[in-house]
C-alpha cells in the first residue's frame, strides 16, 4: 500500500542571479527560410518577464494549484512548465523554489484511491469507471515528472531539492506507471510480456500496443514525455524503455512533406464541426514537439535532423510568413478551416510545445520572439496572438524563449 505524505509549503523567494550565455544550437538556421526583423530581447528579459508574470497571476495560480481537480490542472500544468524552463535556462532558485513549491502544493491535493487492494493516490474526480481522468491526469503529472528531471539536472538542484525530486518521481510512479503500466497489476497489464512495462495500448503490436489506433493518440505523446522526465529523474531503464517504444510508435505515423515533418495527414477523421481537414491541429499537435525535443535531449531516438524538421512544419507550414504581423494556422499541414469553433487563426495555439523548438532553429526562435514582442506591444493583437497571449502563455512564452537561447 502506497502512503504519502507531503508537507504543505510556503512561497519562499530567494533572489539569484545566472550568468546566460547563447545556445549554440539556436545559431543553425534553415536557409530556406528568411525571417526578420531581428528581436533583440534577452535571455534575462524573459526571466524578468517570467517573475512579473508570476507576481501578476500568483491568486490565480494559488486558486488552480489548490483545487485537487485534474481537470483544472490540465491547464495549471502550464505554469509549471514556464517555471520548468525559466529554471532550466537560469539555475534561479528564486523560480526553482516557486516550482517545487507548487508540485508539492498539487501532491498534497491527491486523494486515495483503492485499486484491487492497493492504494494509490490520484488527483480526482474519477472518471464513470472510477478511474483517475485519464488525458487530465497525464497532463498534470507530466509537469511534475518534468519538475523532478530538472532538478535532476542541476547539481545546485539536486542538493538543494534532491529529497523533494525522490517524492515527486515516488508520486508519478504510482500514479501514473503502477497504476496503469504494471505489467502484473496495472490496468494494463501483460504478465507475460518479455518487456519491463505493461501494455501501451495506443501503439502497434510489436512495440507491445493493441495495434488498434490508427491515428496518433495524445495519451501516447503525455506517457513518452513523462517517461522520458522520468528516466532523466531516476536514470531508471523501466523508463527509457517506456519512451523508446513511444518514439518508435510515433515515428511509424511521419511522412515527410518538403522538409517538413506531417503526421497523420488525411488520416484524422473528418468530422464536422469539430475537423473539417483531416489533419492534426495545431493547439493539440503542441504535444508532440514537447516530446521530440524531450527526447532528443535525453538521447532517445530522434537526432538533431528530426527536431529541424519540426521546426520546419512551423516556419514553413503553420506560421504565416508575416513578420509584422504573425499568425499560425489552425492545423500542423497549414489548412486553416475553423476547428471545433475556432475561427480561422484562432486554433494556432504555439505557447506549449512548438515553443521549445526554438533552442534547435534559429528561424522558429525569431519568428517566436518576433511574435512575442508584438503581444507585448500590440494595442489590438490578431486572433493568434490573442490567443496564446494568456496568462498560460505569456508565462510558457517568457520561460520557454529563455530557455531556448540560454544554457
Amino acid at each position: 500500500m502506497y502512503a504519502w505524505h507531503v508537507q504543505s509549503w510556503k512561497l519562499g523567494l530567494v533572489a539569484a542571479g545566472a550568468a546566460l550565455q547563447l545556445n549554440a544550437h539556436a545559431q543553425e538556421g534553415m536557409a530556406h527560410v528568411a525571417v526578420g526583423p531581428a528581436a533583440t530581447t534577452s535571455a534575462p528579459e524573459y526571466l524578468a518577464d517570467l517573475k512579473n508574470y508570476m507576481t501578476t497571476y500568483r491568486d490565480a495560480i494559488g486558486r488552480e494549484i489548490t483545487s485537487g481537480d485534474a481537470s483544472i490542472y490540465y491547464r495549471t500544468s502550464y505554469y509549471l512548465h514556464g517555471l520548468a524552463a525559466g529554471a532550466e535556462a537560469s539555475g534561479d532558485i528564486e523560480i526553482m523554489d516557486q516550482l517545487v513549491g507548487f508540485a508539492e502544493q498539487m501532491m498534497a491535493q491527491a486523494k486515495p484511491l483503492v485499486r484491487n487492494g492497493v492504494t494509490y493516490l490520484e488527483f480526482g474526480p474519477w472518471d464513470p469507471n472510477g478511474n483517475p481522468q485519464m488525458l487530465n491526469t497525464f497532463q498534470a503529472t507530466g509537469a511534475l515528472a518534468r519538475t523532478a528531471a530538472v532538478i535532476a539536472g542541476r547539481p545546485l538542484f539536486k542538493a538543494r531539492y534532491g529529497a523533494k525530486a525522490r517524492q515527486i518521481a515516488a508520486f508519478v510512479e504510482q500514479s501514473i506507471f503502477s497504476y496503469w503500466f504494471d505489467k502484473k497489476s496495472g490496468v494494463y497489464s501483460d504478465p507475460r510480456s518479455p518487456r519491463l512495462g505493461g501494455i501501451i495500448p495506443w501503439l502497434p503490436v510489436s512495440l507491445g500496443g493493441w495495434g488498434t489506433y490508427p491515428v496518433w493518440n495524445d495519451k501516447c505523446s503525455h506517457l513518452g514525455m513523462i517517461s522520458t522526465w522520468m528516466y532523466q529523474a531516476t536514470g531508471k531503464p523501466i523508463y527509457l524503455e517506456y519512451a523508446t517504444r513511444v518514439a518508435k510508435g510515433f515515428r511509424g505515423h511521419v511522412t515527410e512533406q518538403n522538409g517538413c515533418w506531417i503526421w497523420d495527414k488525411g488520416i484524422v477523421p473528418v468530422t464536422p464541426g469539430v475537423n473539417r481537414v483531416g489533419s492534426p491541429d495545431t493547439s493539440h499537435a503542441n504535444r508532440e514537439p514537447m516530446m521530440l525535443v524531450s527526447m532528443h535531449e535525453a538521447g532517445i531516438v530522434f537526432n538533431r535532423s528530426d527536431i529541424k524538421a519540426v521546426a520546419a512544419t512551423f516556419t514553413n507550414l503553420i506560421w504565416n510568413q508575416s513578420e509584422t504581423d504573425p499568425k499560425f494556422s489552425n492545423f500542423i499541414d497549414g489548412g486553416n478551416l475553423m476547428y471545433e469553433s475556432n475561427m480561422p487563426w484562432e486554433n494556432g495555439i504555439v505557447y506549449h510545445g512548438w515553443d521549445m523548438l526554438g533552442r534547435y532553429s534559429a528561424p522558429a526562435q525569431q519568428v517566436l520572439a518576433n511574435s512575442y514582442r508584438a503581444m507585448k506591444v500590440g494595442a489590438a493583437l490578431n486572433p493568434s496572438l490573442a490567443h496564446n497571449f494568456t496568462s498560460y502563455g505569456r508565462i510558457l512564452l517568457s520561460g520557454t524563449l529563455a530557455r531556448n537561447i540560454a544554457q
